[in-house]
């Protein structure tokens, strides 16, 4: 995605327009992921639904996280503290969850699940646009 995410910065594309491309690419790339390979069982442990409203909402929610991911990417220019948060939600996050050590309310998964809630999502598009305000102020302040 950082690879994208350079080449529609160079193309000189609003953030928004950066942000809706690069989420809809890496949401996309996982769709086969939740359709086909994801446990039934991890599924239902996260969010109590279908594999394909699953898929809908795993797919807004990673159009959420690309504003922080993409944010976080062109303020370090390095790959490394994307790779190493994905990892950490993989490995740490959604382990908890799936593995019962956090228990969420049955009906209260879509608003406050740490994997696909409504909550977690609005915190990592807060998380980007604070990360955007630091870029844009420190690119002003290089210009001068």
């Amino acid at each position: 995605m950082q690879y994208l995410t350079s080449q529609l910065v160079k193309l000189n594309l609003n953030d928004w327009k950066i942000y809706l491309i690069v989420g809809c690419v890496w949401a996309a790339w996982h769709i086969p992921y939740y359709l086909v390979f994801l446990p039934e069982a991890d599924i239902q442990a996260v969010m109590p639904v279908s594999r394909a409203v699953y898929a809908v909402v795993a797919f807004i929610t990673l159009l959420s996280w690309a504003v922080m991911f993409t944010e976080l990417f062109r303020v370090t220019k390095s790959v490394w503290p994307c790779i190493l948060m994905h990892m950490v939600e993989d490995s740490l996050v959604n382990l908890l969850v799936i593995s019962h050590y956090i228990s969420i309310a049955t009906g209260k998964e879509i608003l406050v699940s740490p994997i696909n809630g409504i909550i977690t999502s609005i915190l990592y598009v807060a998380v980007g646009l604070g990360i955007r305000a630091y870029r844009i102020r420190a690119n002003q302040i290089l210009i001068g």
